[in-house]
């Protein structure tokens, strides 16, 4: 795996590294530590169904298991182990602590981890549904067109993308585009593909919401 990166509870613990990304590992490591505490699924010892719940829920929002692995700074075997029932050896050692660690924290996650494309891509869409074509989304983020619509395609995006859009779904989301010919045709597009606006969602990154019936206005 090579030298552990910095922002891990394992380099904070094993390295006793305190530097600012190591130390907000250690305080996010603390958070879901009292979080599990207070739901009464804290242990001390090696069973790794706990371990393997938190893991299936980062998996869940878009973290393949390698990613999870890097971002813990553990071996990607180690992952395996705990996806496979097989238990996490000795005391919650630091392999499972630092899997506790991991978070879904978008701002946390390195530029070019892949994550689940779900939210992005209802974003892009519901920002054309409400007048904002792709080429003007591409203009705002300095992006060429092209890539953009990789979004629309593939099921996972890099972080770094998933946020650009993110911060600019939350500029425009509640501005319609001002009227203009290619606001139009974007609404239109929007009809014809079936993509829904900003108010049909109301967690918009999650996988399994169904979308609320949004009465659209003739375009």
């Amino acid at each position: 795996m090579g030298e552990v990166r910095h922002g891990t509870i394992r380099r904070y613990n094993a390295y006793r590294c305190r530097c600012t990304p190591c130390r907000a590992a250690k305080s996010r490591y603390d958070v879901n530590r009292r979080r599990l505490m207070a739901y009464g699924r804290w242990t001390a010892y090696g069973d790794a169904g706990f371990v393997r719940a938190h893991v299936a829920g980062l998996m869940a929002r878009g973290l393949s298991p390698t990613a999870i692995a890097d971002l813990a700074g553990v071996h990607a075997e180690c992952v395996l182990q705990v996806l496979n029932e097989q238990h996490v050896r000795g005391p919650l050692d630091i392999n499972a602590r630092s899997l506790l660690a991991v978070s879904f924290d978008l701002d946390a996650i390195p530029d070019r981890v892949l994550i689940d494309a779900t939210g992005t891509r209802r974003r892009v869409q519901a920002l054309v549904a409400i007048g904002y074509s792709l080429s003007a989304q591409c203009a705002l983020l300095g992006r060429t067109v092209n890539n953009y619509y990789k979004v629309l395609r593939n099921p996972r995006v890099f972080a770094e993308t998933a946020r650009a859009v993110r911060d600019l779904y939350r500029e425009l989301s509640r501005t319609p585009a001002p009227p203009s010919r290619g606001a139009k045709l974007a609404c239109r597009r929007a009809a014809r593909n079936g993509w829904l606006s900003p108010l049909a969602w109301d967690d918009i990154d999650d996988p399994n919401e169904k979308p609320k019936g949004v009465r659209r206005e003739a375009s």
